[in-house]
């Protein structure tokens, strides 16, 4: 992992600097930097437009009572292609362009779930349940931040109340 992050903040801010020489010896040095500054005034633009509509999808959907259409993950590729939308670069740019185009989003949120699913499935990844006891056991950390395995949190409803807001019996435990 800590190869990849190397190489990943290296070469690719290596290859957006070759790629920004060679536009602005084609381009010019200010048609450059104008291109570096469009596309980041744009980035900022698509994504607080495509965070806005994925914000009214989640709330008009937790409103019905269902889930939203697009999970977590397609508002934090907004949120990334934002980013990569902002940083100046040739590569970042198409990137983040592409995250903002919804078709695009879903497949690689698609993607990083099955990846997601198959690491829980494998154990690599272990999830917290909320279930109907409170919280479920989980791997974690302590309120001191040291690494202690089966931690179990337990959470107690204080007041029960119907859909009518009358009081409900307590749960029998």
């Amino acid at each position: 992992m800590l190869g990849r992050l190397f190489l990943l903040f290296t070469l690719i801010p290596l290859a957006e600097i070759y790629l920004l020489v060679k536009l602005g010896g084609l381009m010019g040095v200010w048609p450059t930097l104008a291109l570096v500054f469009v596309t980041g005034a744009l980035g900022a633009s698509l994504a607080r437009r495509e965070g806005r509509r994925a914000i009214a999808s989640y709330q008009a959907a937790l409103a019905k009572g269902q889930l939203p259409e697009e999970g977590i993950v397609s508002g934090l590729l907004i949120l990334v292609g934002g980013v990569l939308l902002i940083a100046p670069g040739v590569l970042t740019d198409v990137t983040g362009l592409a995250l903002m185009i919804p078709p695009v989003r879903r497949a690689v949120a698609k993607r990083i779930n099955a990846r997601l699913q198959k690491r829980i499935a494998d154990g690599s990844v272990q999830v917290m349940h909320l279930g109907a006891g409170g919280l479920g056991g989980f791997s974690g950390f302590d309120s001191r931040g040291a690494g202690q395995e089966g931690v179990v949190v337990d959470a107690e409803v204080v007041e029960n109340r119907d859909a009518g807001g009358g009081p409900l019996a307590p749960r029998k435990r």
